[in-house]
């Protein structure tokens, strides 16, 4: 069993986020934004809705959220800093018709449930064009 490894080196992070940014990928930067400064395993990150991270009454994002984690059956209460927060509002703003319960981070195909896997593959070969040749984001976005 291996340890995840985050990324640590902020001048890569940086890199990473302007790749999604340059190619107007808001959906990805938000996710890998969220996933680097939450630790939410990509199950837990896929499975959030706009109703949990936003006050639609308040037109206003929580700063804390609660998540039931898939994997352990754990609810843990998660801190949304301002990288996270800014991610998501730019986010929103390139989203239409956001409601409650849409997914955050849907699939490309309509209607359907976003797959880790195919999250993951996208998130891989990004990771390579950056030039990350030796990593996996099964190493960032996975608890062992």
């Amino acid at each position: 069993m291996s340890a995840t490894k985050p990324i640590k080196n902020q001048e890569n992070i940086q890199k990473l986020k302007d790749y999604f940014l340059g190619k107007e990928r808001y959906r990805d930067y938000t996710m890998v934004t969220f996933g680097l400064n939450t630790a939410l395993r990509i199950s837990d990150l896929l499975s959030l809705t706009w109703g949990d991270v936003y006050h639609f009454d308040k037109d206003c994002f929580y700063t804390y959220i609660c998540v039931k984690e898939q994997k352990t059956g754990k609810s843990n209460q998660i801190y949304l800093n301002d990288s996270v927060l800014q991610a998501l509002s730019l986010l929103m703003v390139h989203t239409p018709d956001v409601t409650k319960s849409s997914y955050i981070f849907p699939s490309r195909k309509k209607g359907l449930f976003p797959s880790f896997n195919f999250s993951s593959s996208i998130i891989n070969s990004d990771f390579n064009a950056v030039g990350f040749r030796d990593i996996n984001c099964k190493d960032y976005f996975s608890h062992k």
